[in-house]
Formats: structure tokens, C-alpha cells, sequence
């Protein structure tokens, strides 16, 4: 199943280790397990960001992808922690037509919702159709649906997809998309689909429900007495917590001092926080033991950090002034300085360093060079203000920003910048006032951190990088247009190869990156986190994660 989805059939083959994580046999997949010896029981209470809404008809941001996918709904399929391949969950099993259009899945007659209702092929329909209705506030998603022709219920547990075109990234949608109560989610009102009782406090398929949220404060989850998905081989010794809190705490000083008394199990720990992570180096708990600090180098792909330049600005619309930019900056005294180390300059914005096969190669650090460059094409300073000129125009613009976290990386930038004469300034906006600004395109330069699409298999740069996603309102934002790029990305979109569709977007990103449309200067070298030595991590060949997760479904607490 690695190179093209095929069936999968179901086959139960139970080969446990004694005392440590094991992995089993599910069709030609080695599907990972927990530990045997895992208690059962107990509290996990860990630091997350807070959602502003857990609606699981409409959901987009982290806290609630946190919460909703991970705990408390399913899909009909989801990928290994080790091998990354897609096994199947809700779907035992599925078949590809030969023209690629036509999906069918098989649903495991054995599933059942929170409320211990069978889960059909009519919850599933209805699950795709919620996003067409009238009060759904989804643009992506209802975006994808507009890719299907149809759906056609087959049987109570077999359904077909009919897609318009064979592209891959129809098949991930399908396979990935959250699995919703028909019975419980249902509304021919609007508003009362939109919001009402379970887009409050939802329910599904999953190993928990959601009891309690108090908003500022925390969310607690239970244990689903009627949880089906044990049966799964990758689920043994899985699920282990009765109760699971997320704390939502602003100040990450104040969320590490509860760590280190025991209030919290786990916290993540984020790549601007480098002065906590520099802590975890000396405080009292953690060279006792108490609380451990891992940094993960794993296959799932790793955020950056990023500068996106306004092609259709004067100043920008030249490749070589871009990359003169980019040339300024030396970006390993920033990673240095700024982020203690624990990044790596990016090679481009479709895959993570570690999995990277293209050909790009960044430029290296050469001030003089990029001084000579723009010099070159004709900015002089020419009144000794010390800032470039070219036609009577200052080479001066601003740096939008949608919170104050990369503050310190983009100092460090203006400041490089200043010495070849380039005036910067920087403007922290709220959130959606930047949003709004860049889906206008009424911006020189935009500033974020980015994360990358998961898997490497799910990677699409239509929506980034294709010609056709320049509209206002798309996420072409930075109006880039190339022919070539256009093409590969069409090709690659109709392979459902992943090898070779890697290949067409390794080219995509060569391309994209040699046009320096993004000055990228960090990407995360690490995924960190902190966790309470009485939590007992997923080892995996020495180390306390999986390749393609951390494994937190089979944490479980040595001592209740």
C-alpha cells in the first residue's frame, strides 16, 4: 500500500513483546501497539492552545484540531505511527477503481458512537453533504466537496465516493475527514446547525467525549464507555487515561512553573520559548528527574519561519533584488542567537529538511554581495541618509505580523537589512487584522511561522503555488505565476503514486525556492516537549516517540 492504495483487508495478527511496545500485522502494514505492560487509569493533564470554537462541522485551528481529532471523533482511516502508511479505523477495508474516480469503503460493522448507535454509511454521507448546508462554516472543506460528482449509499456499511477528477488529494479528504453523529448533528435549521449542544460538547466515535469547558481555564474529557475501537490492533494498550484535562494557560513561564510542581504531565514546548527550553537544562526537577525534556527529530514535518514578499510591489517584482534580501541575512548567527540553536535554515516550503530530495541549495551569508547586487540595479544611496534610492523612491517598507512571539527573529533581520541600506519597520497586528490584510493583498512584506502539511504524502502546492489560487480571498498570496510550476503541480496532483508525485513537487519546490517569493530563516529542528517522569512515553527503537507521531495515545501513567 505504500506506492498506490489498494485493498486492505483486515487481518488480525497478534505478535506482543513481553515488557515493550510492539507491532503487529494488518495486511501488508506493520501496524504499531502499546505497551502490555500499561496501566489503565488515571489523569493526563497537559498545556495546549485554546480554541475559540470546537464545533466539529466547522473547526480549523490548532486547539481544536487537538482536541477533535485526536480524542474525540474518528475517520474512516489513519496513519501509523510508524510506517506513516493509512490503516484502516471506521473503513476495515477500501478499493481504488482503476480510472481513479471512484473510492468505496467498507465500514467495520462493529463501530459505534459515544451512545453506543451503530456508525453507518448515512452518518458517513451525511458527513460530507453537512458541509454544502445551509449554516456550515467551512470554505475548505465545502471547497473539496465541489470535487465529487456524488455519493452513493451502497448498504447500512458500504458507501461510494465518485470524485471529478483522480487526484490524490481527494482520496486523503475522503480517508481523513472527521466521521459526525448524523442522529446527533442533524439541523434544518441553520443556526441551530452551527451551534447547539454537541458543537459545544462533542460527541463521537472516539475514545472520549467532551464533559467540561470552561473557557480561559481548562477542558475535560472522559473516558467513552462505549468505545468500539479497541479492537483495533493499533489501539491495544492504547487509551489508557480515565480523564484527560487541557489547561489553557497564556504565560508559558507560568505554565512551566506548574510543570515543575506537578500540575501538569506534559507541555509542549514551543520553538520561540527558548529560554524555557534553556531551563529545562538546569531547573532542580529535571536534573533530579522528576520531569524529562525530549526533543524529537522525527519523519512529521517541521514548521518555519518566514518573510513572504508582495510580488505585484515595485520593489519586489525582481528575482535578484528578492534574493540580494536573502543574501543579507545570516541566518545562522539568528538561529543562534535568537533560537538557541534548535533550527535549521529551510530548503524550501513544501518538505522539512530531513525529508527534502530536491536540488535547492540556500544562498550563503554575503552582505558585500547583496550590497553589489542592488548596486547593480540601480540603488544608490544618494542623499547619505544611509537608505538605498532607485528613481526617487526609498527602499523602505513594513513588515506585517500577526502577533509579537517572531518579534526578536525579525529585529534581527531589520537589522541586517539596515546595513545594506534597506529601511524595514515592523507592525504586529491582530490576528484577523492581518488575515484580512493579506487575503486583500494590501501588504509589501508578511511575517509568520508555518507548518507544513503533515505527512509528506499529503503534501498539495495548488492552493500556495498555482497561478490559479492569485484571487483575492485564495492563498496565493504572494501573486507568484510560473508556467512551469503550473504544470508539475496539475501532473503531480493527478499521480497517486507518492514517490513519483514527491518527485514532480520536489521540482515545484527547486522552483518556487530559487524565486525567493519567501525569505525563509528558521525551520524547527526539533519538536519539543516536557513530560512528568510518571507518564510513560511510546518507545520506539530508543527513543520516547514514533517516527510519524509522538505516540500519545499509548502514554500511560506508572503510577495511579
Amino acid at each position: 500500500m505504500k506506492n498506490r492504495i489498494v485493498q486492505v483487508v483486515l487481518l488480525l495478527v497478534f505478535a506482543f513483546a513481553a515488557t515493550a511496545n510492539a507491532s503487529i500485522a494488518y495486511g501488508a502494514v506493520s501496524v504499531f501497539s502499546g505497551n502490555p505492560a500499561a496501566k489503565r487509569g488515571g489523569l493526563l493533564a497537559y498545556e495546549f492552545y485554546e480554541p475559540t470554537s470546537i464545533n466539529p462541522i466547522s473547526y480549523k485551528e490548532t486547539g481544536s484540531t487537538e482536541v477533535l481529532e485526536k480524542w474525540v471523533f474518528e475517520s474512516l482511516t489513519e496513519s501509523d505511527g510508524v510506517s506513516g502508511d493509512l490503516i484502516p479505523r471506521l473503513a476495515k477495508s477500501w478499493e481504488l477503481s482503476k480510472d481513479g474516480k471512484r473510492y468505496t469503503f467498507h465500514l467495520n460493522e462493529r463501530a459505534r458512537w459515544c451512545d453506543g448507535q451503530p456508525v453507518t454509511s448515512e452518518d458517513v454521507k451525511f458527513s460530507f453533504d453537512v458541509f454544502s448546508m445551509n449554516g456550515a462554516n467551512a470554505p475548505f472543506r465545502k471547497q473539496k466537496i465541489r470535487d465529487f460528482e456524488k455519493l452513493e449509499v451502497e448498504g447500512p456499511n458500504q458507501i461510494s465516493f465518485y470524485a471529478k477528477e483522480p487526484l490524490f488529494s481527494n482520496f486523503e479528504f475522503v480517508a481523513s475527514t472527521l466521521i459526525l453523529p448524523k442522529h446527533l448533528y442533524f439541523q434544518t435549521d441553520p443556526k441551530k446547525l452551527g451551534k447547539n449542544q454537541y458543537t459545544r460538547a462533542p460527541q463521537g466515535s472516539g475514545p472520549y467525549y467532551v464533559e467540561k469547558w470552561e473557557k480561559g481555564r481548562h477542558m475535560i474529557l472522559r473516558r467513552n464507555p462505549n468505545y468500539w475501537g479497541s479492537i483495533l490492533p493499533q489501539n491495544t494498550y492504547a487509551y489508557n487515561f480515565d480523564k484527560i484535562m487541557i489547561k489553557y494557560i497564556r504565560d508559558p513561564q507560568m505554565a512551566f512553573e506548574m510543570l515543575k510542581k506537578g500540575d501538569l504531565d506534559y507541555m509542549p514546548v514551543r520553538i520561540g520559548n527558548t529560554q524555557i527550553w534553556k531551563q529545562t537544562q538546569i531547573a532542580p526537577q529535571f536534573v533530579k528527574g522528576d520531569v524529562r525534556a525530549i526533543a524529537v527529530n522525527n519523519r512529521i514535518q517541521q514548521g518555519y519561519g518566514f518573510i513572504g514578499f508582495n510580488l505585484k510591489s515595485s520593489l519586489f517584482a525582481d528575482k535578484r533584488v528578492r534574493k540580494a534580501l536573502a543574501m543579507a541575512v545570516d541566518r545562522e548567527e539568528l538561529i543562534r542567537k535568537t533560537l538557541n540553536g534548535m533550527a535549521v535554515i529551510p530548503v524550501g516550503p513544501l518538505y522539512s529538511v530531513n525529508n527534502s530530495t530536491g536540488k535547492f541549495v540556500p544562498v550563503k551569508y554575503d552582505p558585500k554581495g547583496a550590497a553589489a547586487e542592488l548596486a547593480a540595479l540601480g540603488w544608490k544611496d544618494s542623499d547619505g541618509d544611509y537608505i538605498l534610492e532607485k528613481d526617487g523612491k526609498k527602499f523602505q517598507f513594513t513588515i506585517l505580523v500577526p502577533n509579537a512571539r517572531i518579534e526578536k527573529e525579525l529585529l534581527f533581520i531589520q537589522s541586517y537589512w539596515k546595513k545594506i541600506g534597506v529601511d524595514v519597520q515592523i507592525k504586529i497586528l491582530e490576528f484577523s487584522t492581518w488575515q484580512q490584510l493579506q487575503n486583500e493583498r494590501k501588504f509589501d512584506a508578511v511575517a509568520n511561522g508555518k507548518n507544513r502539511t503533515f505527512y509528506e504524502r499529503n503534501v498539495d502546492p495548488k492552493g500556495e503555488w498555482h497561478s490559479s489560487s492569485i484571487a483575492p480571498g485564495l492563498s496565493n498570496y504572494y501573486s507568484f505565476s510560473d508556467p512551469k510550476v503550473d504544470t508539475l503541480i496539475e501532473k503531480g496532483r493527478m499521480e497517486m503514486d507518492s514517490h513519483k508525485r514527491k518527485n514532480l513537487f520536489s521540482e515545484v519546490n527547486d522552483i518556487v525556492s530559487e524565486e525567493y517569493v519567501q525569505f525563509q530563516y528558521s525551520e524547527s529542528k526539533y519538536t519539543m516537549f516536557t513530560l512528568n517522569a510518571k507518564i510513560e512515553p511510546a518507545m520506539w527503537q530508543g527513543n520516547p516517540w514514533l517516527p510519524y507521531s509522538f505516540g500519545e495515545k499509548y502514554w500511560y501513567r506508572s503510577r495511579l
